[in-house]
């Protein structure tokens, strides 16, 4: 490692430091591999009797949609990410609106959608 042009003093304290950055390092490696085992090991079928966890989760069956649809069962199967996206989405919708209404573009597109009142007088009136 060069370290430019320093003394050899805090060329030594700088080593030291890189050294025991590594150390620390390969102890956090290896207390994990004594918890935890090899990473590219293949898991064993059971361990002492009991299930060991599978490296990947097992395939379950595709979401069938139920033949009446209710509030409970989206609740129940629809992620909650979803129902925020969808208010963000509303949101967005009602803010983008509010912008184009107030531009003169806007405005005159309003004036054309509006209906006109009527010029006709209303009845019993001369």
């Amino acid at each position: 490692m060069a370290y430019g042009s320093i003394t050899a003093r805090e060329q030594q304290a700088k080593f030291d430091l890189d050294l025991n950055d590594t150390l620390g390092e390969f102890e956090l490696v290896m207390s994990r591999f004594e918890k935890y085992g090899d990473p590219k090991a293949k898991p064993a079928a059971a361990t002492n009797g009991a299930q060991a966890v599978p490296a990947v989760a097992a395939k379950s069956e595709p979401l069938t949609a139920p033949e009446k649809v209710t509030i409970s069962w989206l609740l129940a199967n629809v992620p909650v990410t979803w129902y925020l996206a969808l208010v963000v989405s509303y949101v967005a919708a009602f803010g983008a609106g509010m912008t184009v209404a107030s531009t003169k573009l806007g405005k005159t597109i309003v004036e054309w959608v509006t209906p006109a009142p009527s010029a006709s007088k209303p009845a019993g009136t001369q």
